[in-house]
């Protein structure tokens, strides 16, 4: 998160989990090198990012983002960057309760630590064997997010991993829905 997440998340030694950060606020470039070529964009992303393989649904990202200017829509985000950065560093700490979740084996826990020194009350983790797509790896339906129902009505946060949660039950017993 611009302003938020430690500099050295974008380190040169972590080039391979954000590179796409830098590629994609590169002004007329990634449309250059993507048009047409959608599928093929998503496909590296979302394999080379992901944990739970085939998890994201590739066809309808490239469905939706190859129709025209919604790569370039898309790319405005990082290219916003250097304004978000401003922006979340001046902003007041928020109030309300804070979740911040990460993927294992994408940034891990870095933007609940970083969450947690600007607002104290974040609850959060780093979810086991998961990548950078939470939603998509862990959905709701499979259990991974369970405590958000309560919305913070706990004490410590303990995921379970989305792969045990695909096995049909909780650690605890509880049947997850497919």
């Amino acid at each position: 998160m611009p302003g938020v997440t430690p500099d050295s998340v974008f380190s040169i030694d972590n080039a391979a989990k954000v590179f796409q950060c830098f590629f994609c606020a590169v002004q007329g470039l990634p449309e250059l090198l993507t048009r047409g070529r959608e599928r093929q964009f998503f496909e590296w992303i979302f394999e080379s990012k992901s944990m739970v393989k085939g998890a994201v649904d590739i066809d309808e990202y490239a469905r939706s983002y190859s129709r025209p200017g919604r790569m370039s829509t898309g790319f405005e985000y990082y290219r916003a960057v250097p304004i978000s950065l401003k922006q979340n560093a001046a902003a007041p700490v928020p109030q309300m309760p804070l979740l911040a979740l990460g993927g294992e084996v994408s940034l891990g826990d870095n933007l609940y630590k970083a969450m947690k020194a600007k607002a104290p009350q974040t609850q959060g983790s780093a979810m086991r064997s998961v990548g950078h797509c939470v939603p998509e790896e862990a959905p709701p339906q499979s259990g991974a997010l369970r405590h958000c129902a309560p919305l913070f009505h706990f004490r410590d946060l303990t995921m379970e991993s989305a792969e045990d949660l695909r096995g049909g039950t909780t650690r605890s017993g509880s049947p997850t829905i497919r």
